[in-house]
């Protein structure tokens, strides 16, 4: 697997003409449950989410999830392909890796808002972009990016085809990293908040260090 993530990150060195935010972004992950929800619930959700979550950028568009602190087999990494569209998940404690087409949005766009300088994250002040929508099963989602205009931008153009949960829209309008995202349902509310940014070139040690 080590190879796989190695081989995503590090094998494609494309030139840029502008500098594009390339480094790795770390979360703090907050799990709450309503009395809609189930029983285990909760639990199953910080079992698979854990309390950290870092995101590795790279320039040309792809990126690494890695979840932190999560349970045996909870999830381990996410994988995105800029170039393909493709989301590749793997959990631990096996050597599975499912796909999923992120091309496709799984969610029906309702309403979209912007609020600006709605809250501040590591002092810096942040506009927020919410999304409220509609599931397969129909029930409400509301999904909440919030970014700041003080942080280096990405190249919105090379997450054209990540239109699940709205990400492409997203990059299109704030043009960088969010350092807030938000989930909520109406069993749940699962939200990450940016702890840390570090700008840098990614190196092969960055992905085995926690």
């Amino acid at each position: 697997m080590k190879k796989i993530l190695l081989i995503i990150l590090f094998s494609t060195n494309l030139l840029f003409g502008q500098e594009y935010f390339e480094g790795i972004i770390t979360f703090k992950t907050e799990i709450t449950t309503t009395e809609f929800a189930s029983e285990k619930l909760q639990e199953n959700l910080e079992y698979n989410y854990g309390d950290i979550l870092k995101v590795f950028y790279k320039k040309n568009g792809s990126f690494i999830r890695k979840y932190l602190n999560t349970g045996e087999y909870g999830n381990n990494y996410q994988i995105y392909f800029n170039d393909t569209g493709e989301l590749l998940i793997t959990t631990k404690g096996n050597n599975k890796i499912d796909t999923l087409d992120v091309t496709k949005n799984s969610l029906k766009l309702i309403e979209k808002s912007i609020v600006n300088n709605k809250e501040t994250i590591m002092d810096l002040k942040c506009d927020c972009i919410i999304y409220s929508s509609l599931n397969e099963r129909k029930e409400n989602v509301t999904l909440e990016f919030c970014y700041s205009s003080n942080v280096t931008e990405l190249d919105p153009n090379r997450f054209q085809k990540h239109n699940d949960y709205f990400l492409n829209n997203y990059f299109s309008l704030s043009k960088r990293p969010y350092l807030k995202f938000r989930l909520k349902t109406k069993e749940l509310e699962l939200t990450f908040t940016a702890t840390e940014i570090t700008e840098k070139k990614l190196t092969e040690n960055d992905l085995t260090e926690k």
